[in-house]
């Protein structure tokens, strides 16, 4: 971690120590008075109005990550990630509902994967394997993780754990980096429902020696239940909780949809809804000195959790745009790509090129020599266009063995070079024998259409290349 980093995250953890006073009254309760608004306008795509048409009902699971998700004792649902799903499905009349502590969070991954009784989680970190059975949308909740102990203790690392017993939540990618790093600590899994108020209450009552978690889901809880005797002790070296909304892997355009939205949220509607949401308010009377408290270390928390959200969003959010097979933009991101070069081209007048690569025969290459060379076969094409285009191209998988190619500033007469670089490419791979691989193509320049009638151009001439022979391109 870097040095500032280090800081930042040290005069979060100070602010925290310094504020365990005793809770007056029955319970902290915490309100969001103002949601979201997301009344930009946003232009949808036509497959993104197609799905919308389709009258989905979308499965929500919910667990108690307050302030996150807050489930009271009728099962009403609140908090942060519900004031961003309510105010996007509301917006579009998306049909909802919510799936309430009914799967821990291993089990909903499975539903997920499995396309059973779960189509989608609010809160989801994104990891390789994850990938590859659910898409992200961005990155939209980032907080540091940091280890709690009773106020007695003094713990400056996760070294300091060596031999202690710590609580730590099933299934988040924390507990598998300190199972990793840090053998000798002995580690309590909990599952089930709230398992931050869980871990926190074992700590609370002398059950473990520390906790490790979100700190903005800990400082939460602390305050809520009013477990004065718990403190922020320190910073870990894992950086930050990132979290995103994960969905079913075939509603893409869903994913779409939601990332419109959450690029229109500014920083300071973000700070609004964390401040509204970290706010302690008592049933028995106020003190000033306590709402200053409050507000100021929410202020200080969002701020350094938006440190950390922009420096590392970059990366994470390259991830979620990734075919995993290939290492090439998947479907969602070169569409929006796309999006983004028309609007570029339009404005500036300049030329803008598209060329949709498939593979001939595809299902007769798995039919013939299996599946397992097929991949390869794809994972092949798409490094030969990769070496195909220029720099300033784009090259994404758009289907199963369709792939699209974005040039911009160029002539559809000047793109054929992307074609023959590509053939020359591949025919060195596969040139000799009775395994022959070739692809067609089609070629299109934008001329002011939509973006979809420009990719049924481009999709027609593909066609019209498969009926003259294959192996070939057309370009007009």
């Amino acid at each position: 971690m870097r040095a500032k980093e280090a800081i930042a995250t040290l005069i979060l953890v100070l602010v925290v120590c310094l504020s365990s006073v005793p809770v007056r009254g029955e319970e902290l309760l915490s309100t969001s008075d103002q949601g979201l608004s997301f009344d930009e306008e946003i232009i949808l795509s036509q497959e993104e109005q197609d799905w919308l048409a389709e009258g989905h009902v979308v499965r929500i699971r919910i667990g108690q990550w307050m302030p996150f998700m807050i489930i009271d004792d009728e099962e009403n649902v609140s908090g942060i990630s519900v004031d961003y799903i309510e105010g996007i499905f509301n917006k579009y009349d998306i049909q909802y509902e919510w799936v309430v502590d009914r799967y821990s969070f291993t089990d909903a991954l499975g539903e997920i994967r499995d396309k059973g009784s779960i189509d989608m989680m609010p809160t989801v970190a994104i990891t390789e394997e994850r990938m590859t059975y659910m898409l992200f949308t961005d990155i939209y909740i980032s907080s540091p993780w940091v280890i709690f102990t009773q106020n007695e203790e003094f713990i400056s690392s996760l070294e300091d754990l060596r031999g202690k017993t710590v609580a730590v939540p099933e299934g988040y990618v924390i507990t598998d980096l300190i199972q990793e790093d840090y053998p000798d600590i002995e580690l309590k899994v909990i599952s089930g429902g709230n398992m931050g108020g869980n871990c926190l209450q074992l700590l609370s009552t002398g059950q473990v020696d520390a906790y490790v978690g979100n700190l903005t889901v800990g400082s939460y809880i602390i305050n809520t239940r009013g477990y004065n005797n718990v403190k922020v002790a320190a910073p870990t070296e894992y950086g930050n909780h990132e979290n995103a909304m994960g969905i079913r892997s075939d509603w893409p355009e869903l994913v779409s949809i939601i990332n419109k939205e959450l690029e229109t949220v500014d920083e300071s509607e973000r700070n609004n809804l964390y401040s509204q949401w970290m706010s302690v308010r008592y049933e028995h009377g106020i003190r000033l000195f306590d709402i200053i408290k409050w507000s100021f270390l929410a202020f200080i928390a969002v701020g350094v959790g938006f440190f950390f959200f922009y420096r590392r969003n970059r990366r994470l959010k390259r991830l979620s745009m990734t075919d995993q097979m290939t290492g090439l933009f998947n479907h969602g991101a070169i569409f929006e790509i796309l999006n983004t070069e028309i609007t570029a081209s339009k404005r500036y007048g300049e030329p803008l090129t598209i060329l949709l690569f498939d593979i001939d025969d595809f299902k007769r290459i798995n039919d013939q020599y299996g599946h397992a060379e097929g991949d390869k076969v794809i994972k092949n094409i798409a490094e030969s266009l990769k070496q195909a285009v220029r720099e300033s191209d784009f090259v994404g998988r758009y289907g199963g063995e369709e792939f699209l190619v974005i040039t911009p500033r160029n002539t559809a007469e000047s793109a054929t070079g992307i074609y023959w670089r590509f053939v020359e490419s591949i025919n060195k791979l596969y040139n000799e024998g009775d395994f022959i691989v070739t692809a067609s193509c089609g070629i299109a320049e934008y001329n002011g259409q939509d973006i979809d009638d420009f990719i049924k151009l481009v999709d027609k001439r593909l066609y019209e290349a498969k009926a003259k022979g294959k192996n070939c391109f057309v370009a007009s």
